[in-house]
């Protein structure tokens, strides 16, 4: 299945081009698509942070055969936790990854961090997709609450994520070019 990776803001050069060459199977990343937004608006400003699901509704809900996900270096929070570096609705086809957290104390574009934002990507897709919590511990799918918990596990799904993820994309109808 396709995916369309959205760059908002500012990010570091060249991350989406790295995270989707980076992405495990069965993806392939279209190319990667920009938007300025203002998110002084949609920003809990006693919090100081974007609620993530606000982000998840700026990107297409009407492609299910394509996964959109939006990249963001802004900290994304979801009630009842305090923050989270990505979050996907099951089967809603987009979500969201912010590298806000996933790169604290590391260079913009460090191995480590790119390796953390392709493995949330690869996280979040599954569930955009379909798939939910995995209880295998190497399996890109198991639930990770910190950014060291996510370095634990590989970017690529078990055996029985892959299959069912597998199915969940021969079922989803052929892309349809968007104007």
């Amino acid at each position: 299945m396709n995916v369309v990776l959205v760059v908002f803001q500012d990010a570091p050069p060249d991350l989406a081009r790295r995270v989707a060459s980076a992405l495990p199977f069965p993806w392939h990343a279209d190319e990667p698509a920009r938007r300025v937004v203002d998110f002084k608006p949609l920003l809990d400003q006693s919090r100081l942070q974007l609620e993530a699901t606000r982000l998840v509704e700026m990107l297409p809900a009407d492609d299910p055969a394509r996964c959109w996900i939006a990249l963001v270096g802004v900290d994304l929070f979801l009630q009842p936790l305090a923050w989270v570096c990505g979050v996907a609705p099951v089967s809603s086809h987009r979500g969201a990854v912010s590298w806000a957290r996933l790169g604290e104390g590391l260079s913009a574009m460090s191995p480590l961090m790119i390796e953390r934002v392709v493995k949330e990507v690869a996280h979040e897709l599954g569930h955009a997709a379909g798939l939910v919590h995995c209880p295998v511990p190497d399996c890109v799918m198991h639930a990770s609450l910190y950014p060291d918990e996510i370095d634990l596990k590989p970017a690529s799904y078990c055996k029985p994520c892959l299959a069912s993820l597998q199915q969940l994309i021969a079922a989803a109808p052929p892309p349809h070019d968007r104007p």
